[in-house]
């Protein structure tokens, strides 16, 4: 991207990546890890990084115990 001149990138965070289970479990500390070096790595090469949550997933501990995103316990 750098030797392309790009000066911003966008991405995504996978909420079910960070919280495989949804609130009922750990924060999966080696993705925060990675996603720190994907936007470390960014701003040393003067890449501005735009980070969104990817909100179509869902944690598959979420969508066992509600149904997924049409449950109200969800909504």
């Amino acid at each position: 991207m750098h030797s392309l001149g790009l000066n911003t990138y966008w991405f995504s965070i996978s909420w079910a990546r960070i919280l495989p289970r949804g609130r009922f479990g750990d924060i999966n500390t080696n993705v925060i890890l990675f996603y720190n070096n994907i936007i470390d790595n960014l701003l040393l090469r003067g890449i501005e990084p735009f980070v969104t949550i990817h909100y179509h997933d869902l944690p598959q501990e979420l969508e066992d115990r509600y149904g997924g995103w049409l449950s109200p316990q969800i909504q």
